[in-house]
């Protein structure tokens, strides 16, 4: 599992980037309050500092293999991936895992102000998503109904950065 420790000074004072074992990520709770999972790597190695915080680099499906880290039922879970059906069925299968789990960056204010980045979806016959919220509905429903997606390495980082002042 490679994850990140988002705040200065915090974890290891030479390597805040680092792969463990899964076994070992899972039974060994990290020192922070709040958890990122960012689905795209990219997006992973450019997170923004914020306190007491890391990142985990979900890869897409594999956060599958988080649901037996039982330490992040006691941490402020923040999820984030592309605008997409599939993202929004990653984001369900989480808080299936973890209740506390919310979406970052993927309200419907995004599609809208980044228009110019949405690009076609990824056909899917996924229409239950039974841990979404219902805003979170209402914009997977308009990414599935109209086929389209909002990739997010897309999304400038100048707003990634005002969002993670918003949480701090």
């Amino acid at each position: 599992m490679r994850f990140r420790w988002l705040a200065p000074n915090s974890g290891d004072e030479f390597y805040n980037d680092v792969s463990v074992p899964l076994n070992k990520f899972l039974t060994e709770s990290q020192a922070c309050h709040r958890v990122f999972i960012v689905e795209n790597k990219m997006n992973f190695l450019t997170f923004p500092q914020i306190s007491d915080s890391i990142a985990i680099w979900g890869k897409g499906f594999a956060i599958e293999s988080l649901r037996d880290a039982f330490w992040l039922n006691d941490k402020e879970i923040f999820y984030w991936s592309d605008l997409d059906v599939q993202g929004f069925q990653m984001l369900s299968q989480l808080r299936g895992y973890f209740s506390q789990t919310k979406s970052f960056l993927m309200d419907g204010t995004f599609l809208v102000s980044l228009k110019e980045y949405i690009v076609a979806g990824k056909p899917a016959s996924i229409h239950s998503l039974p841990y979404l919220n219902e805003i979170e509905r209402g914009v997977f429903e308009r990414l599935r109904a109209e086929n389209i997606r909002l990739e997010q390495e897309r999304i400038p980082q100048a707003i990634v950065i005002q969002e993670i002042f918003r949480l701090d």
